[in-house]
């Protein structure tokens, strides 16, 4: 139950050649990737990049804005994507739960 507050789930189905996340989701970034189906590349400036096949778990952080996941197989791939919710959202869902009293 603590795990749903703290993280939110989503999936992404990346067509053939395209690219996750876009510039700027700073979020995603950070967070935890499985790759459930398909096969995905993550590339980066100057040529540098790896190859990764279903069931891989991966994470962008630490790279660059520049770096991203792209579906380099012939069929859809799909990403589950698991991204830590913000402190400041945390906080104020705890704040409705248990508002102070005096």
């Amino acid at each position: 139950m603590a795990s749903r507050r703290l993280f939110s789930q989503s999936t992404v189905d990346l067509a053939p050649g395209q690219r996750w996340p876009e510039p700027g989701q700073a979020a995603e970034r950070a967070s935890l990737v499985l790759v459930e189906r398909g096969r995905v590349q993550i590339r980066c400036p100057g040529g540098a990049g790896a190859d990764f096949d279903e069931h891989a778990v991966l994470t962008l952080a630490g790279l660059g804005e520049e770096c991203a996941v792209y579906n380099r197989g012939p069929g859809d791939a799909v990403l589950v994507v698991v991204v830590r919710r913000p402190w400041r959202a945390l906080f104020a869902r705890i704040r409705r739960l248990f508002p102070r009293t005096r």
